[in-house]
């Protein structure tokens, strides 16, 4: 019996304009009245859902956020895992020194300010890039590397995005120099993350499955990026992949066109 369902949030239950559909609101709305648990397992920063999931969705769910460096388990936080802050620092220097033509670091915190090397070459990339940041939150006038040799927060996570035409480009250099210190994953097309070695999204469902007090085969997941492989390995009997997903991911789990579709099936399923 399925105890807990967690949905990836971008190119998932999320578009690009941060919209969700009306039938997955629904959905996960009679999903929420049974006993089974909704929750979101997502690349992106607590922030996001204190300002914009939950007041969509309209209750307490369970959150993984930063790839897994933030668990809220009914809404309120039970686990945390920040990154080294010089190490973090090190390496947005690095990368501000050599690749700031080709990819677009940041940061951001869990009140959605987010905070950029103030040297990015001002062209239309950029521009569109901050911009669209700006929709989500407040983009910081303090320099990147200013702001981590005294931060306000923790950092959980470092976000990387690239314009090159390989997508894969910047994960590549990322993890050839700092593999040994954190994890680097692609979460979307020209968007690469970085959290401490270790962390991602499977380690954060078995810490909430444990808080929880869930066994593997009462969770179902669903999602469509690299990013989400770790949970596809992790619950291979309930695993759902967007149709939209790349051939490779697909290969994960169940191919389907929503979260709504994904949900209809479990509660059919539960009935037989």
């Amino acid at each position: 019996m399925i105890k807990l369902f967690l949905s990836d949030l971008d190119g998932t239950l999320m578009d690009e304009k941060m919209q969700m559909k009306d039938t997955d609101i629904e959905a996960i709305h009679r999903l929420h009245e049974t006993t089974v648990r909704f929750g979101i397992v997502t690349g992106r920063d607590v922030g996001i859902y204190h300002h914009y999931i939950h007041p969509v969705l309209e209750f307490d769910m369970d959150y993984i956020g930063n790839n897994g460096g933030s668990i809220l388990a009914t809404g309120k936080k039970i686990y945390e895992m920040n990154m080294n802050t010089e190490d973090v620092y090190e390496m947005m220097k690095y990368v501000g020194d050599y690749y700031l033509e080709e990819t677009y670091p940041f940061i951001a915190d869990d009140h959605c300010n987010f905070y950029f090397h103030k040297k990015v070459p001002k062209d239309n990339f950029w521009c569109d890039t901050k911009s669209f940041m700006a929709q989500v939150g407040h983009v910081s006038e303090i320099d990147i590397l200013e702001y981590l040799k005294n931060p306000q927060d923790k950092v959980i996570k470092a976000s990387f995005y690239t314009r090159e035409k390989d997508p894969t480009f910047m994960s590549k250099i990322l993890r050839e120099r700092y593999g040994d210190k954190f994890e680097i994953t692609m979460s979307a097309n020209h968007f690469a993350e970085m959290t401490t070695k270790g962390i991602h999204k499977g380690t954060a469902i078995q810490k909430l499955l444990e808080h929880h007090r869930l066994n593997a085969d009462e969770v179902a997941v669903i999602g469509d990026g690299e990013n989400d492989i770790p949970m596809f390995k992790m619950f291979p009997k309930h695993a759902f992949v967007m149709a939209s997903a790349k051939p490779e991911i697909k290969a994960y789990g169940r191919v389907v066109d929503s979260v709504s579709q994904a949900i209809n099936i479990l509660l059919e399923e539960e009935k037989s």
